[in-house]
């Protein structure tokens, strides 16, 4: 298994705020694909 597969649940600290993000890396055919999702934070 390549050790980027799987869920990665991360918060992205930018100089403005923080972003919370979950990307999900699967293996389809040999090919590495991913999405992601930004988690909306309260204001």
């Amino acid at each position: 298994m390549l050790p980027i597969l799987g869920t990665w649940d991360v918060d992205l600290k930018t100089p403005i705020g923080t972003l919370h993000a979950v990307y999900v890396f699967t293996e389809t055919e040999g090919a590495v694909t991913g999405t992601r999702r930004l988690i909306p934070q309260d204001c």
